[in-house]
Parts: structure tokens; C-alpha cells; sequence
């Protein structure tokens, strides 16, 4: 904690890990400067993040922040990784019912996606 006499500017950049922000984007890439003030010790920033359907892994991000002003050090805590927790599912299913004569002795049935999509590799049990 400090306190100031004048205002102090820093930039907030985002910087991409697993988490992308070009198209098809996990999260919007930002990069802005906020000024501290005598009145204000806090400063928050929203980073917008892509809602999609896609079932896929966790991924993350890291935000940074620096200042050009060498009055201003940044503390151990300058970056700051984000995750993006995937929230999304998928439904699963048969695409018809089968009906096979006893002399074909196998029948093929196929398991397939019903509603949503994947960029992870998924497991289906049949029983």
C-alpha cells in the first residue's frame, strides 16, 4: 500500500497462453492504461470473454501490468494468469434405430453428436 500526490499510469496488456484472442477467439485481446489518482488505490478492468459451445480443455491467459514512469515500481505480482473454465457440454446419441437379420451376424451402429461440438477428444461407453 502507498499513498500518492499526484496521478500514476500504468498499462494493463493481455497476452495469450492456451486461451487465443484471434478468431475463432477464447477472449477479446486489451491493452489500456489506467490512471491512479490521490483518491483511488483500485482500478478495474473487464475483459470480455467468448461464450461459445465448444466443449474443449480449460485455457488460460495472462495479464500484465507496467508502467514507463520510473517513479512507479511494479511489485512481484506484475502478471496475473486467468483461466477460462469450459462450461460447455455435448449430447451424444444413435442416429436411428437398427434392425439387422440374424444371418448378417454383426450389426454396425454409429454414435454421433447430437447438439454441440468438440475440440477435445471425447470417450462414449455402449452397453
Amino acid at each position: 500500500d502507498g499513498t500518492l500526490e499526484r496521478n500514476v499510469t500504468v498499462t494493463i496488456t493481455t497476452m495469450d497462453g492456451s486461451a487465443i484472442s484471434v478468431d475463432p477467439k477464447d477472449y477479446t485481446s486489451t491493452e489500456t492504461n489506467l490512471t491512479f489518482t490521490p483518491d483511488n488505490s483500485r482500478i478495474c478492468v473487464n475483459i470480455p470473454i467468448t461464450n461459445d459451445t465448444i466443449v474443449e480443455e480449460n485455457k488460460n491467459f495472462t495479464v500484465t501490468v507496467t508502467s514507463n514512469d520510473p517513479s512507479v515500481q511494479i511489485g512481484p505480482n506484475s502478471n496475473s494468469t486467468v483461466t477460462i473454465i469450459d462450461d460447455d457440454g455435448v449430447t451424444i446419441g444413435f442416429a436411428s434405430t437398427y434392425s439387422v437379420n440374424e444371418a448378417s451376424m454383426t450389426v454396425q451402429v454409429c454414435a454421433i453428436i447430437l447438439d454441440g461440438s468438440l475440440r477435445r477428444d471425447a470417450v462414449v461407453t455402449l452397453s
